[in-house]
């Protein structure tokens, strides 16, 4: 019996584009509409956008453009969730001293 090809088009379907869903989300929705990058639709995203910046800045180093993307996602978050900006508070922190914000 030949053997089956190695065909990945079955686990693509299942997997939502990530790309055509980003593209049809409000630009309000985004940390830094301009790029549309770090979604913070709700609260849990809010985290992952903090906890980003560190792998960030960890990867990239202290570029000014990271220290601007930065500025922004942290203002972001204080102002749509100040709930998780103060819980986050070491993260905040850490995002702080690392950029030299």
């Amino acid at each position: 019996m030949p053997r089956k090809s190695k065909s990945y088009a079955h686990r693509t379907k299942a997997v939502p584009n990530r790309v055509a869903t980003r593209r049809r989300m409000p630009a309000r929705v985004f940390a830094v509409p301009e790029t549309k990058s770090y979604p913070i639709p709700d609260a849990y995203h809010a985290e992952l956008a903090l906890t980003a910046l560190l792998r960030v800045v960890g990867r990239h180093g202290k570029s000014p453009e990271g220290r601007r993307t930065a500025r922004e996602v942290l203002a972001a978050v204080r102002r749509r969730y100040p709930g998780v900006y103060r819980r986050e508070e070491l993260v905040v922190e850490k995002v702080q001293c690392k950029y030299d914000l």
